[in-house]
């Protein structure tokens, strides 16, 4: 399934992103990809669905699923707090777009990575670069929301 491809980065062109926190860590997203922060706000449970994306919002009148990333970085689930965020993200999917909501535990900043900068890694289903990472959980969140 094709899912927005972060562009090259070069010492000269770096990539914005928005950096969120997610247990004890911190994730980013490619800043283009992002169409909406919104406070925590009533969900939808669907009985039987994947537990990465077990509920759905409704936002501006269109049901999103909602993903929770929690489970595919090896972290455990957590209350919501007032910092708790909703971060909504367009992704594209068979040529069309695609909404899913992200929960996080805080929004921090939109802020520019070099290609130079040093990558993290972390030992789960979802290694790699932090911006690759979220990425890539959410296009898997998203293939398991558009599953027939």
């Amino acid at each position: 399934m094709p899912y927005h491809k972060v562009p090259n980065w070069t010492p000269e062109n770096g990539l914005e992103v928005l950096t969120f926190g997610l247990g004890g860590e911190t994730f980013a997203l490619e800043a283009g990809i992002v169409r909406e922060i919104l406070d925590m706000m009533p969900v939808t449970m669907v009985p039987g669905a994947d537990p990465l994306a077990a509920s759905v919002i409704n936002f501006r009148g269109r049901i999103v699923p909602l993903a929770d990333l929690r489970g595919s970085f090896g972290m455990e689930a957590h209350a919501n707090t007032a910092d708790s965020r909703i971060i909504v993200i367009e992704l594209d999917v068979n040529g069309d777009p695609f909404l899913i909501g992200l929960t996080a535990d805080r929004v921090n900043e939109v802020t520019v990575l070099h290609a130079g900068m040093p990558r993290r890694r972390r030992s789960s289903a979802c290694a790699g670069h932090a911006t690759m990472s979220a990425a890539w959980c959410g296009a898997r969140a998203t293939s398991w929301c558009c599953r027939t």
